[in-house]
């Protein structure tokens, strides 16, 4: 059975959840960082590159010590991975590609299988190395990793027995 997500919305759910329970501080500046994501990820994620120049007024410093957009960039990675390798979302991806060349904004929905254990292994690496790659500890990195699991174990209907 496939579970459909709306990337977009499970990327700012887990986001929201992640730094509600891990950096609360960040919490009022959480919606202008997610406002900029979703105007233009490409942008953002090169500004996040470049040392988060100008995002949100901010300079490289302040930026490079927020968790926030990392926890974007990274549950929007995964999510992005895990579209990949579901067949079913092709033609979305196709539909999505052309749409942007013409300039239609349309929401990213994928479809993502049953999951099973050796997938949600694959994809808690994949969450942890790419989390790693954005300079966060081991300890933020596995948690980062452990908070998206978690956001697509809930997402997942129950199996039957």
């Amino acid at each position: 059975m496939m579970v459909t997500l709306d990337q977009d919305q499970f990327t700012i759910t887990v986001t929201s959840t992640f730094i509600t329970q891990y950096a609360p501080e960040e919490l009022p500046l959480l919606p202008g960082i997610v406002e900029v994501f979703q105007h233009n990820p490409e942008k953002f994620l090169k500004k996040q590159n470049e040392g988060g120049e100008d995002l949100l007024g901010f300079g490289p410093a302040e930026v490079a010590t927020l968790l926030t957009p990392v926890v974007l960039l990274v549950t929007d990675a995964v999510i992005t991975a895990i579209a990949e390798k579901s067949a079913a979302s092709l033609v979305d991806r196709i539909v999505e590609r052309v749409k942007k060349l013409f300039g239609t904004h349309r929401k990213k929905i994928i479809q993502v299988p049953d999951l099973s254990k050796e997938q949600l292994t694959w994809i808690h690496e994949q969450a942890y190395s790419k989390a790693r790659t954005y300079n966060l500890s081991d300890n933020r990195a596995m948690q980062l990793a452990d908070s998206i699991i978690a956001g697509l174990v809930t997402s997942q209907p129950p199996k039957k027995p």
